[in-house]
């Protein structure tokens, strides 16, 4: 029973010094209970093998005993013979003939319990190596089964922390993001009041301008049309001698022709200015209705990814949940498995009490 080819130490998670760092607090708390549930498991074979020894003991005390009773028995066997044998005072032949058929029957029993004391020592024998196999297998795979297990953890742990690095720069990102996009929000707001002052401002002087061209309009004279008589004037009498004759009515139409060029002039530069006006007041308008499309399109992407990251944080919070109560499930699992695999082998604990009392036989018989 001590040719136990996978010790208990080896199940320690502790023990290993190539286990990476779990991350998690929880983690590390269930590895530390999975170990001190393991060392209690170690003082309990210990326990048990102690039991064991005193249960040896106490089978050769009682042994000792029943041969010392067995020894007190024959001596008095034999001091009762040899009263008979006084008494009687008759050592005959048929005697000695009893005597010597007794031995030789007593030799061939002796020899048949020690073939059959033999071939109860090779089936036991047989019995205790395949016992023995079979608990190695056992305990090989159930220590299989506990580094598979506690593979699966580690990666399932090291997956989680990847993941959650993963979802925290994507948080941090997002982060950013949300900081960038309230930086152009409030780029855009101050850009749209700014567009806003400059548009009431611009249509306050395009009512201003209309304003004072309708006042223009209504101030402007009406053309008079001058009379012969004061488009000649004193000093041209001396020069009409030296000028070509020239009749009255050119002249008046000469000075309308030119007064109709000037006004519509004037009106042609305040016709630009209007105009100019109102594509500046177009252009504003484009870049306001631009300014709150952005606005809107940013305010939308801010909840989207507002919405991915409270989904992302669920989605972590579940998985650290689930992690927990599989990790709970497990150690409970694998604890009571332990346990009913290695304290309730009574093959084991016949076996051994077989051997010690076979033993003991043998040389009582010897």
């Amino acid at each position: 029973m001590n040719k136990a080819h996978v010790p208990v130490s080896q199940l320690r998670s502790g023990d290993n010094p190539s286990l990476p760092v779990l991350r998690p607090n929880y983690e590390s708390t269930k590895l530390l209970e999975h170990q001190k549930e393991i060392e209690s498991l170690k003082n309990e074979i210990a326990d048990l093998k102690y039991d064991i020894q005193l249960l040896r003991k106490k089978e050769k005390e009682s042994i000792k005993t029943e041969l010392q009773y067995k020894q007190l028995i024959r001596t008095y066997q034999q001091e009762l013979s040899k009263n008979s044998i006084l008494q009687s005072k008759m050592p005959t032949e048929e005697s000695e003939k009893n005597v010597h058929v007794i031995g030789e029957a007593y030799d061939k029993v002796y020899d048949c319990i020690k073939q059959l004391q033999d071939r109860i020592d090779d089936m036991l024998v047989n019995k205790e190596v395949s016992l023995i196999a079979v608990f190695d297998a056992k305990l090989q795979e159930i220590s299989k089964e506990l580094e598979n297990e506690k593979k699966a953890k580690l990666e399932y742990i090291e997956g989680l922390a990847e993941r959650e690095n993963k979802s925290l720069k994507e948080l941090e990102i997002l982060r950013g993001s949300v900081e960038l996009i309230e930086a152009k929000n409030c780029y855009l707001e101050t850009e749209n009041k700014r567009l806003r002052g400059e548009l009431k401002q611009a249509r306050s002087e395009y009512e201003n301008l209309e304003r004072r061209l309708f006042q223009m309009k209504e101030s402007r004279p009406k053309p008079r049309v001058p009379s012969p008589k004061s488009l000649i004037s004193p000093k041209s009498s001396t020069s009409v001698l030296l000028s070509p004759p020239v009749s009255p009515g050119s002249r008046v139409n000469s000075f309308l022709s030119s007064k109709r060029s000037e006004n519509d002039n004037a009106d042609a530069r305040y016709q630009q200015v209007i105009e100019k006006l109102k594509k500046s007041i177009e252009f504003q308008k484009n870049n306001l209705r631009a300014a709150r499309t952005a606005y809107i399109r940013e305010i939308q992407n801010k909840n989207e990814i507002e919405q991915v990251v409270q989904v992302c944080l669920d989605e972590v919070k579940k998985q650290l949940v689930q992690n927990k109560d599989k990790t709970k499930n497990k150690g409970e699992n694998t604890r009571q498995e332990l346990i009913n695999k290695l304290t309730t082998q009574e093959e084991i604990l016949s076996l051994l009490y077989q051997k010690v009392h076979r033993n003991e036989n043998q040389n009582q018989f010897l």
